[in-house]
């Protein structure tokens, strides 16, 4: 999924939930981190629920971790 496709999608969306993230590689500038999070968003009075997952690309900049690139998936949804 692209970043503005995913952007455009956090306007109905009231809660993100982080249910697992490892460290899969990591040197002293970059990382790859994996991750599964569940999203929740409201839709003509209905709540979307959506699980996602994928990996993170991490730079260190400085003395912070950005985001480089993500690679993020939709595993499933429902409507709750």
């Amino acid at each position: 999924m692209n970043d503005g496709k995913w952007a455009s999608g956090l306007a109905n969306n009231y809660v993100n939930e982080v249910d697992s993230l490892s460290v899969d590689s990591f040197d002293n500038n970059r990382a790859i981190v994996s991750f599964h999070l569940t999203s929740y968003d409201s839709e003509n009075g209905h709540t979307l629920k959506h699980e996602w997952g994928g990996t993170w690309k991490m730079v260190k900049e400085g003395d912070e971790w950005k985001l480089d690139s993500p690679n993020i998936k939709k595993l499933s949804s429902e409507v709750e």
